[in-house]
């Protein structure tokens, strides 16, 4: 344009330089407004959650209070059994031990018996004859 070639790029710069800033401020406010609409969006939305929220709770603690009987009953309940299956384990436990003990007991009615054999059976003999009338 002029000859050299500083001066048509100083040019080209400064023609094209205002232009740009005028593109970057339209994006620029276009993009705050669409922000703007999408903040305004989403305020819009949580307050109607908020709101959902709020029922929802509401509507909860009413169920709630509503069958809380129940609720305390099959708290009731669970406990009922828990204390069950702990008695059952007790039984259980107390069997074992019963069979553990009457077969100790056996065994020595057995040793006593054998014992009692090679002994003199004169006391043992009154004792298991019938009483005497009078």
């Amino acid at each position: 344009m002029t000859g050299s070639i500083l001066a048509d790029i100083w040019f080209v710069f400064l023609a094209v330089s205002p232009l740009v800033a005028l593109v970057f401020l339209f994006l620029w406010l276009k993009r705050k407004a669409e922000l703007k609409a999408a903040l305004e969006e989403f305020k819009k939305r949580e307050a109607d959650l908020t709101g959902k929220l709020e029922v929802a709770e509401s509507e909860r603690r009413q169920l709630e209070q509503r069958f809380s009987e129940r609720l305390d009953i099959e708290a009731e309940a669970r406990n009922a059994r828990v204390e069950r299956d702990r008695i059952e384990t007790e039984i259980s436990d107390l069997q074992s031990l019963y069979e553990e003990r009457r077969r100790a007991y056996d065994r020595l009615l057995e040793q006593v018996a054998a014992f009692e054999e090679q002994s003199v059976p004169t006391q043992i003999e009154e004792d298991d004859a019938p009483p005497k009338e009078n």
